[in-house]
């Protein structure tokens, strides 16, 4: 309750009935009220209608949408979209703050450190630019997941019953929640699930590598069609997402900010905070303390590793991204890789101070005394936010399909087709009705713009104003109708025969998806019977013993 307490005061903008500007602008709420209107009407896949004057934009299908699909249930609770966006960034910060205390209490059997570490992984100065400053969704929610996801892991160490089912759940959340940083922790889960004597033996290897196909193939439904679909967009373009080799090189972490959090960039205070700084000290005192055969130590030290690997990667990318695989460099700033390195450097101090304070009681205490003070000291700028007084659920819902929402409530309107000018979505047209042509003759159209009559002296097409994403079908009289693609423009047309027609545009799963589905139906499937049929060791091995 403590915990809590703390990190309300400190998130007190949260409180606030009214939106808050940042680096997402008003798109985080307008985001969530497409979802909203997409779910009411049934329509799937979703798509945001009112984006670009009513051309559509394929956010839904594109983006990871683990965090709007649990902000849009919230949002449908509480009738208001400002508090239920609000609400659910207050919760990813304390679900984030319990995971990181179960974590470090089944790490240590000590509750006061355990608190200690739930409050300092909350509070890191990066969680504040991640929720306050940049207003991102999907990375605070996937900072949720990371520390349970290592609990599982440890649970496959010790023997505990369908822990690896556990593991594989919570690893496609991750990717389902923000794809890129899973990618990221994928390698700091690694060198822990090894600390944690996962590889120490074959049976949980062999759980380990299976949780992470299964993983991956429980997110197939929508990764598959994700990585096919969208080497049609502008999101594969390199040049418009800021993740060529020279653009990410560019974006290295100052020394003195990313250590002593100033000057700060961009608005953001990228520091490691004093976990990070606290590392070194810790580890030296903890090693006097117990020397190097200590398990918690060990496993400290090789946080400690990993998070300076982490550090090089955001003080020094040139030194890296030219020869890392292409989905890395979609990080596009080395400094959203402190989500994870904080962690790192939450639990290395943990366990080092575990280890230093054996029979130390009172020092505990003075710990947690410390770090709730600390929380509250070092920068106050950083737990401001830009309120905006009129940005409330009734203007932002009368907002969507204004300058507001532009361009298509994302910085670039990257999920749009590579066939539509770069021009046309910095300054669009106003969008037309559907075109007709060669031979075709438009009769009545109605307002939602995917259902008209044509008549056609022969053989003709209509363009409709709707961009041409996989998901949408032409139905000519009842019929199904392959469609084509404007091939100047990217916008959805299909042909007719002649006579009088009745066109309508529906949305159908594409194929790629229906492949996706499939392999995560039968991952679920094997999931389940692995489940019946595997026998587990309900207690823990004794060579696995924690604390």
């Amino acid at each position: 309750m403590l915990v809590a307490l703390v990190i309300c005061v400190l998130y007190a903008p949260l409180f606030h009935r009214t939106g808050f500007d940042s680096h997402e602008h008003a798109w985080t709420y307008l985001r969530v009220i497409e979802y909203e209107q997409e779910f009411a009407a049934g329509h799937l896949p979703a798509n945001f209608t009112s984006a670009f004057g009513g051309a559509t934009h394929a956010f839904p299908f594109f983006y990871p949408p683990v965090a709007y699909w649990l902000t849009t249930g919230i949002a449908s609770i509480m009738g208001d979209v400002v508090l239920a966006v609000h609400a659910s960034f207050l919760l990813s910060v304390l679900a984030s703050a319990l995971g990181m205390s179960l974590l470090a209490r089944r790490l240590t059997g000590d509750w006061v450190l355990s608190a200690a570490a739930g409050l300092a992984y909350a509070t890191l100065p990066y969680r504040f630019v991640v929720v306050l400053t940049r207003g991102a969704l999907a990375e605070s929610w996937s900072l949720v997941w990371f520390p349970f996801l290592l609990l599982a892991l440890l649970g496959v160490a010790e023997r505990k019953r369908r822990a690896w089912v556990s593991a594989a759940v919570l690893g496609a959340v991750i990717i389902l929640t923000h794809s890129i940083t899973a990618l990221y922790f994928a390698i700091g889960a690694t060198v822990l699930a090894v600390a944690f004597g996962v590889f120490d033996r074959r049976e949980p290897f062999v759980e380990v590598v299976a949780s992470a196909a299964a993983s991956v193939a429980l997110a197939a439904w929508f990764v598959v069609p994700q990585m096919v679909y969208m080497r049609e967009l502008w999101v594969s373009d390199p040049g418009v997402m800021w993740t060529t080799p020279e653009y990410v090189s560019a974006q290295a972490v100052p020394a003195t900010t990313f250590f002593l959090g100033s000057p700060p960039q961009v608005g953001m205070r990228l520091w490691v905070g004093l976990p990070g700084l606290m590392l070194f000290p810790l580890s030296v005192l903890s090693l006097r303390r117990v020397g190097q055969s200590h398990r918690a130590y060990r496993i400290g030290l090789l946080c400690l590793r990993t998070w300076l690997c982490f550090a090089v990667l955001q003080l020094g990318p040139a030194l890296w991204v030219g020869w890392v695989p292409a989905p890395f460099r979609y990080v596009q700033f080395p400094w959203r890789l402190l989500g994870v390195s904080g962690l790192l450097s939450v639990l290395g101090c943990v366990l080092f101070l575990h280890s230093f304070t054996r029979g130390r009681s009172r020092v505990r205490w003075i710990v947690l005394a410390a770090v709730s003070g600390m929380a509250l000291l070092p920068y106050p700028d950083m737990r401001e936010a830009q309120v905006m007084s009129e940005w409330t659920d009734r203007f932002l819902r009368e907002a969507l399909g204004t300058r507001l929402a532009w361009p298509g409530m994302t910085a670039q309107g990257e999920y749009i087709p590579r066939a539509v000018p770069r021009g046309w979505m910095q300054s669009p047209p106003h969008l037309s009705p559907p075109v007709a042509d060669s031979g075709a003759r438009l009769l009545t159209w109605f307002g939602n713009r995917d259902v008209l009559h044509v008549r056609a002296e022969g053989p003709g097409r209509i363009t409709f104003p709707l961009f041409a994403y996989p998901f949408y079908q032409a139905v000519v009289d009842g019929v199904e109708n392959e469609f084509g693609v404007r091939a100047n423009r990217g916008f959805l047309a299909s042909t007719i025969p002649s006579g009088v027609h009745r066109l309508s545009i529906v949305r159908r799963v594409p194929p790629w998806q229906a492949v996706g589905w499939g392999i995560s139906a039968a991952a679920v499937a094997i999931l389940g019977v692995a489940c019946m049929l595997r026998p587990c060791e309900s207690a823990r091995s004794a060579d696995n013993r924690w604390p």
